[in-house]
């Protein structure tokens, strides 16, 4: 690796993957004094070809998570985005969009959520993250 700046075109660095990592700040969903419970979190995603992924969350700044890890399976692509002869039968338009969800266990007055990659040549962009979490008895 050379120092100074890099454009990245290719979706690798140089010539090897890379580990794409997000985690949120703490949500308490502007109530501090109830406990949340996640109950499910839906994550979209365009790009992502025969990608592993991880879904984290964990609770009240821990900095200790539970993870989930699913795959986006691989597809074609169209010559040209184009599919021939309009059909699927051979080849897919455009671009993939991957949606995963992951049923979440435990509580806390704060929550954070994360999601990791391994960036292998195609793109990878969280598009959405929807939460569905619960709010519990008073502390």
């Amino acid at each position: 690796m050379e120092d100074g700046l890099a454009k990245y075109g290719s979706y690798l660095d140089g010539t090897a993957n890379y580990k794409m990592s997000y985690v949120s700040n703490p949500i308490d969903w502007g109530n501090t004094s109830n406990l949340k419970f996640l109950k499910k979190f839906n994550i979209t995603v365009i790009g992502g070809n025969d990608t592993n992924y991880t879904l984290s969350w964990g609770y009240d700044y821990s900095g200790s998570y539970n993870k989930q890890i699913f795959n986006f399976a691989e597809g074609t692509l169209g010559q040209y985005n184009i599919s021939e002869y309009n059909t699927s039968a051979e080849y897919s338009g455009g671009v993939f969009v991957n949606k995963g969800s992951v049923h979440t266990n435990g509580s806390g007055v704060s929550a954070s959520i994360g999601v990791e990659s391994t960036i292998n040549g195609s793109p990878f962009s969280i598009q959405t993250i929807d939460i569905h979490a619960l709010l519990g008895r008073m502390i």
